[in-house]
C-alpha cells in the first residue's frame, strides 16, 4: 500500500454547516404602515400568519424539488469508442477532422462524419443516440471561416445546423445534452456589459432558446454544465478560477441550481473570498448529478491568501441540504481533481488528479482510495478517468510521452488493458464510450493498423542548414547551441557555451552565421561568426536587446528586431553587415523580419490593436507599408523563395494551423501536405532551400519530439534531417530543436 492509499483510506466524512440560501421575496411582508383602525398586535398577528403561511408554501416547493424519483441507470453493455480523427481532406484556415466510432473489439472504424470541415468537441447524449459538435467550414480562398452547432443521430443521418456562430471563434460553449435527447444546454459568451456570459438551453427540434442565468443573477463566467437525470433540473458553476488582484485569494465559485425552464434559481453553495494572510475560502464547482437524481456532488477548492489546501468533494442534496465533505488527496498541496463521474450504479465516484491518480469514492462508505493501476508503457500517467457503460471498468487516457491512448482497468484495479489506441490520428477531443448498438459497424473501414511509424530520417537534399538544438538537455536556457548539417554529412556542433543561442540565420554566400546570444552581454544581440564557429563578433548594444537575424540577398545588411524601451525605438531595424548605420525601418510590435527576393522591402508579422499578427511589407526606400494577405487570425514565419514568386508563413486560425505558401500577390493560398502527417507540425522556422524547391522547419511528431524536417515545395517528400532526443531525460516534457536556416 502506498503512502498515499494510507492517507486516503483514513479520511472522515467532515460535517460542514447547511449552506442553503434564504429564499427572497416569497411571502415576505412588505412593511407598509398599519391602517389607522388596526391595532399593533393585529399588524403583528397578520404578518405572522403571512410569514408562516410563505414559509409554508417554501417547505412545499422545496420537498418537491428535493425528490426526484428516478430509476437509477441500468448499466449497459459496452460498445463502440467516440472520437475526432483527423481527416485526409483540408480547406484553408481549417484543420480537417471527423467524428468516429471505433469497434474495440475489432478495431473497425465507421465515420460519422466526413469531408474537409472541421467538426470538433463532440457531446454525446446520455443514452448515446444523438451527438451535438461544432463545425468550421471556409471559404476557397479562406479568407472568410464560418462556424455552427450540429445535431445528428448516431449513426450520421439527420444531420442539420442548430446554431449559426459566425466567424470562429464560436462564442458558444459547454455543450450538455439534457435526458430527453431533446433540449440542448450551453453557455454563450456576450460583449453585453450586463450578461458576460448566459447559460441558455435549446430546444434543438423548434430552435427556441431559453435565458437560464446570466451576470446579472449569477457568477460572471459559467460552466460545468450537469443535467438532473430526469432533466427537469440543470447544475452549474464557475468555469474559471482567477484571484482577485492586489487582495489575494481565489474568486469565489459556487454551484447553481435552475429548472430548464429557468425558474427556481438557486444559489446552492456560497463561495467565499479570503482577504488575511490565513482566513479560509473555498470555490465550488465542477457539480455532478448522482444516476438517481438524489444526491448532487461537486468539488470545493479551499484554499488561503498563502496557498491552496487539499480540495475537497462536497455530497448534497439537491435542495442545498444534508452537505457532506470528504478530504481528497491527503498531504498532498496543489492536487487538482477532475469532473467526479458516477458509477451507472450510482454506487461510486472516480476522479482524476494533476498527479496521474484515480481516485475511487465509495458513496456508502465515505471512503477515498486510489486504484491501484499497475504500471504498464502503453497505459502509464493515467488521466481524465471515467466509467464504462456496464459499470465494471474505469477507463482513462495514458501511454508513454505524448501518446493519448484509452485504456481501462477493472474497477478495483490491476492491469490496465488498451482499449483504442491513439495512432497520432485519433483521440484528438478525447474519447467517450458509448452502450452496445447505438452505432452500426455495417459500413465500418478494415481493421485499423498499428500507429504508423514516424517519418523516417533522410539526409539533407543540399546545401547545408544551420538550427539551434537543446540536445535533449533539461536546462533550455543554458544548453541551446547552434548546429551545422551539411549534405550528405554528420551535424556538428558550433557553439558550446552555456549561453542560450537563437534564430540562426546563413548569409547567402553560405560563409557567415549572424544569430542571437547572449554572451558577455547583458542582453541577447546579434552576433556574427564564420561557419565553422570561429570568430564571434557583437554587432548590436541595445537596452533591451536585440534578435531575429535576417540576412539581405546581397549578403550587404542584416535586419533584426528590438523590442524598445528606455528611450530605443522598438521594431524593424536594418544595419550594415559589419555592425554600422543601425536605424529602424518599421516602428511598432514587428518581428519575423523576411527580406523580399530583390532587397527592395522587408516583409514582417506585425502584432494588431485586435490581438492577430498579420504580414505587412515595408518599401525601404519609401517607407510606406503594405498589407501583404487578407487572412482571419494570425500570420506568421514569412520567407520569401529566391524568386520572389511564393511567399511561405504559418497560419493560425481558431479551427487549425499549418506551414502555409501565397502566390507573391496574395492569391492562390495552400497548405502543405505537411500539415497531415502524424500529430501534425507547427512550424518555429521557415527557410528556402537555395534552390527554391524546397522548404525546411522546426516540427513537431508527438512520439519524437521537436525536430527539424524538410518537404518539397509541391507538398511531397517529407522527411526528418535531425535526430536529437526529443524529450527531458524521463519525462514528456519536450525538448527543443528548431529555428532552421538553409543555405548553400
Amino acid at each position: 500500500m502506498t503512502d498515499l492509499e494510507t492517507r486516503l483510506r483514513g479520511v472522515d466524512a467532515v460535517p460542514v454547516p447547511d449552506l442553503r440560501k434564504t429564499i427572497h421575496d416569497r411571502a415576505s411582508y412588505q412593511g407598509r404602515a398599519a391602517p389607522p383602525t388596526m391595532r399593533p398586535a393585529r399588524v403583528l398577528a397578520a404578518a405572522m400568519a403571512l410569514v408562516l403561511a410563505g414559509l409554508a408554501v417554501a417547505a412545499l416547493v422545496w420537498a418537491f424539488r428535493g425528490t426526484h424519483h428516478v430509476t437509477p441507470l441500468v448499466p449497459r453493455p459496452n460498445g463502440a469508442v467516440a472520437t475526432v480523427e483527423r481527416g485526409p481532406d483540408e480547406l484553408p484556415g481549417v484543420d480537417n477532422t471527423d467524428i468516429v466510432a471505433i469497434d474495440p473489439s475489432t478495431g473497425s472504424t465507421v465515420h460519422l462524419t466526413s469531408g474537409p470541415e472541421a467538426d470538433t468537441e463532440p457531446v454525446w447524449s446520455p443514452d448515446g443516440t444523438r451527438v451535438a459538435f461544432f463545425r468550421t467550414t471556409a471559404s476557397p480562398v479562406g479568407a472568410d471561416l464560418e462556424e455552427g452547432v450540429l445535431v445528428m443521430n448516431s449513426d450520421g443521418t439527420g444531420l442539420r445546423q442548430i446554431w449559426r456562430c459566425g466567424p470562429p471563434p464560436c462564442l458558444i460553449g459547454e455543450l450538455a445534452w439534457s435526458p430527453d435527447d431533446v433540449h440542448l444546454a450551453w453557455v454563450i459568451e456576450t460583449h453585453s456589459s450586463n450578461a458576460a456570459s448566459i447559460v441558455q438551453v435549446i430546444d434543438t427540434q423548434s430552435g427556441s432558446v431559453t435565458d437560464i442565468c446570466d451576470i446579472s443573477r449569477c457568477d460572471q463566467a459559467l460552466g460545468f454544465l450537469a443535467w438532473s437525470p430526469d432533466g427537469t433540473e440543470l447544475a452549474f458553476a464557475k468555469n474559471e478560477f482567477g484571484f482577485i488582484g492586489l487582495l489575494g485569494g481565489p474568486l469565489p465559485g459556487a454551484v447553481w441550481v435552475a429548472r430548464a425552464d429557468g425558474s427556481d434559481l438557486i444559489r446552492l453553495t456560497e463561495g467565499r473570498r479570503c482577504i488575511a494572510s490565513h482566513d479560509p475560502c473555498f470555490y465550488d464547482w465542477r457539480p455532478a448529478w448522482a444516476p438517481d437524481g438524489r444526491t448532487l456532488a461537486f468539488l470545493r477548492d479551499p484554499s488561503t491568501v498563502d496557498g491552496f489546501d487539499q480540495p475537497s468533494l462536497i455530497l448534497a442534496n439537491p435542495d442545498g441540504t444534508g452537505f457532506r465533505e470528504y478530504r481528497l488527496c491527503s498531504g498532498q498541496k496543489y492536487c487538482q481533481p477532475s469532473t467526479p463521474h458516477w458509477s451507472p450504479d450510482g454506487s461510486s465516484i472516480v476522479l482524476g488528479t494533476d498527479v496521474n491518480e484515480v481516485l475511487r469514492f465509495d458513496v456508502a462508505a465515505g471512503d477515498v482510495r486510489t486504484v491501484p493501476i499497475d504500471d504498464t508503457p502503453e497505459c502509464e500517467g493515467p488521466t481524465d478517468p471515467f466509467w464504462s457503460p456496464d459499470g465494471k471498468l474505469i477507463a482513462f487516457e495514458g501511454g508513454q510521452r505524448r501518446t493519448d491512448n484509452l485504456c481501462a482497468v477493472p474497477k478495483e484495479g490491476g492491469t490496465p488493458e488498451v482499449v483504442v489506441r491513439d495512432t497520432g490520428q485519433l483521440g484528438l477531443a478525447g474519447y467517450t464510450w458509448l452502450p452496445a448498438g447505438v452505432v452500426s459497424f455495417a459500413s465500418a473501414s478494415p481493421t485499423a493498423e498499428e500507429a504508423p511509424q514516424a517519418v523516417p530520417l533522410e539526409p539533407l537534399p543540399e546545401g547545408k542548414l544551420v538550427f539551434v538544438t537543446t540536445n535533449g538537455s533539461n536546462n533550455e536556457d543554458e544548453a541551446l547551441d547552434v548546429w551545422v548539417l551539411p549534405a550528405g554529412a554528420e551535424t556538428r556542433q558550433l557553439t558550446f557555451d552555456d549561453i542560450p543561442d537563437s534564430s540562426p540565420a546563413l548569409s547567402p554566400d553560405g560563409g557567415r552565421i549572424a544569430v542571437a546570444h547572449d554572451g558577455a552581454h547583458p542582453n541577447t544581440e546579434i552576433w556574427v561568426m564564420n561557419t565553422d564557429g570561429t570568430d564571434p563578433v557583437r554587432l548590436t548594444d541595445y537596452r533591451t536587446g536585440a534578435v531575429q537575424p535576417a540576412w539581405s540577398p546581397d549578403g550587404s545588411r542584416i535586419a533584426f528586431v528590438t523590442s524598445g524601451g528606455y528611450g530605443e525605438d522598438g521594431g524593424i531595424y536594418v544595419m550594415n553587415a559589419d555592425g554600422t548605420d543601425q536605424h529602424v525601418v518599421a516602428e511598432g510590435n514587428a518581428f519575423d523580419p523576411a527580406w523580399t527576393h530583390d532587397g527592395s522591402g522587408i516583409t514582417f508579422a506585425l502584432n494588431t490593436p485586435e490581438g492577430h499578427e498579420h504580414l505587412r511589407t515595408v518599401d525601404l526606400a519609401t517607407g510606406h507599408v503594405t498589407p501583404v494577405l487578407d487572412l482571419p487570425g494570425s500570420q506568421q514565419h514569412p520567407r520569401w523563395s529566391p524568386d520572389g514568386s511564393t511567399l511561405a508563413f504559418t497560419w493560425w486560425t481558431p479551427s487549425g494551423s499549418g506551414i502555409y505558401l501565397a502566390d507573391a500577390d496574395g492569391t492562390h493560398v495552400r497548405r502543405l501536405a505537411v500539415a497531415n502527417y502524424v500529430g501534425g507540425y507547427t512550424g518555429d522556422a521557415i527557410s528556402w532551400s537555395p534552390d527554391g524547391t524546397w522548404i525546411a522547419f522546426g516540427g513537431i511528431e508527438p512520439q519524437v519530439g521537436p525536430q527539424v524536417y524538410v518537404v518539397r515545395a509541391d507538398g511531397t517528400g517529407l522527411r526528418r534531417v535531425t535526430d536529437f532526443p526529443g524529450f527531458l531525460p524521463g519525462t514528456a516534457i519536450y525538448a527543443s530543436t528548431g529555428d532552421p536556416s538553409w543555405g548553400p
